[in-house]
């Protein structure tokens, strides 16, 4: 089959009656801006609009598309500030009236493409269009006009490592990391950049940091978890990249950072151990990078049952503070942040463990498009299968 260029489609809802809905977006109040991957910090993944609803869904219409002229998958999680969306293939940065998807600014960049030609988005703060890069940098855009502004390299290509997640931006600082912890000797690090100038403040190894690991940046507190780890000769420590956005507590001042899978990915004999932090949600001082605690999800993983999706933190009716996750092994956990683990399988019973037996090597829990979301309004929380 000839490949295709993606492209999205602007709905519209238009009706020829008193109080019908506006189609255009710069009409709509600052409530509609979705300024991130998951909208908010804490990734709830929650839109307060209410014009479209079950009475009149079935009047959208395509309003405009835009082509993205690239011959790849689209990947990316729009954001719209301010009545303009914004978007992001592997070497474009684009910028775009919602109403008529005619282009404010695009940027290109030409550098080598990654096996993998992804980018999952940007992220919107204090007029600077934020995202990451398969060639290792982490750039920032002037919002208005698509200038250049900084680049500062966080991984190594050459070595298998990008920059395809889509970052947050808290305080004046950007949060991300690297993937390609699948690959020999990658090991996952998150960064902390000043949001100004894209200066390094902090770094954070996710696995164990040895004495030949190159250091980009002040390294952050952690805990040693080098005993987690027991390797066969010839299998050094790595694993843990990151490659989808994390999640803030404004109201706490944490980073919730979702770890990938421990590496080689599918042959744990050659890394006994917990493997951590793997497989886990790592919570960390975002000021400093500093460790506070981790949620270890799946131990010593050998299905890829990692946590990829990011998670979502809220508040329930009663008032507790929860932290809700999806991984690949199936199942929707639940942590209240004071006391204890609520656990949950995404899928019926019975056809959790069927399709398990059916496909041991497959995740029938969340990708890294199915995180949780959850309601403010209504005190729930949702997911997906896949």
């Amino acid at each position: 089959m000839k490949p295709t260029h993606p492209y999205f489609a602007i709905l519209g809802v238009t009706f020829a009656l008193t109080g019908s809905i506006s189609s255009n977006a710069s009409e709509a109040a600052p409530q509609s801006d979705w300024p991130t991957y998951n909208r908010t910090l804490t990734s709830e993944r929650y839109s307060p609009l209410d014009q479209i609803n079950a009475a009149n869904v079935n009047a959208l219409k395509i309003q405009c598309v835009y082509d993205t002229k690239v011959k790849t998958s689209f990947e990316t999680g729009l954001v719209q500030v301010d009545g303009t969306l914004f978007g992001a293939t592997e070497q474009d940065t684009f910028s775009i009236n919602p109403d008529t998807c005619q282009e404010n600014w695009r940027v290109h960049e030409a550098f080598r493409h990654s096996p993998v030609k992804v980018n999952r988005g940007v992220a919107i703060a204090g007029g600077k269009v934020f995202r990451g890069t398969t060639d290792g940098r982490v750039v920032a855009y002037d919002e208005a006009s698509g200038k250049l502004l900084w680049a500062t390299t966080i991984a190594d290509p050459a070595r298998g490592e990008t920059v395809p997640a889509s970052p947050i931006a808290w305080h004046g600082m950007i949060f991300i990391g690297n993937a390609g912890g699948d690959n020999k000797g990658v090991k996952g690090r998150i960064y902390g950049l000043d949001a100004s100038t894209g200066k390094i403040i902090w770094e954070f190894y996710l696995v164990p940091k040895g004495p030949d690991d190159k250091a980009r940046g002040p390294q952050a507190k952690s805990q040693s978890v080098a005993m987690s780890w027991v390797n066969a000769k010839g299998f050094p420590i790595n694993g843990g990249g990151t490659w989808t956005s994390y999640t803030l507590d404004p109201s706490t001042g944490l980073l919730y950072v979702p770890g990938g899978n421990p590496a080689p990915d599918f042959l744990n004999a050659y890394r006994y151990g917990d493997n951590l932090f793997t497989a886990s949600v790592v919570v960390l001082d975002a000021r400093t990078g500093a460790y506070q605690r981790h949620f270890p999800i799946v131990s010593n993983d050998f299905h890829d049952w990692d946590e990829a999706a990011t998670p979502a933190v809220f508040t329930t009716k009663s008032g507790k503070r929860m932290m809700a996750v999806t991984p690949k092994d199936g199942h929707l956990y639940g942590y209240d942040l004071a006391t204890r683990l609520y656990r949950e399988p995404a899928l019926p019973k019975e056809r959790h463990i069927r399709e398990f037996e059916q496909w041991p090597n497959a995740a029938s829990g969340s990708s890294e498009d199915l995180s949780a979301a959850s309601s403010p309004q209504h005190f729930f929380v949702r997911t997906a299968t896949m």
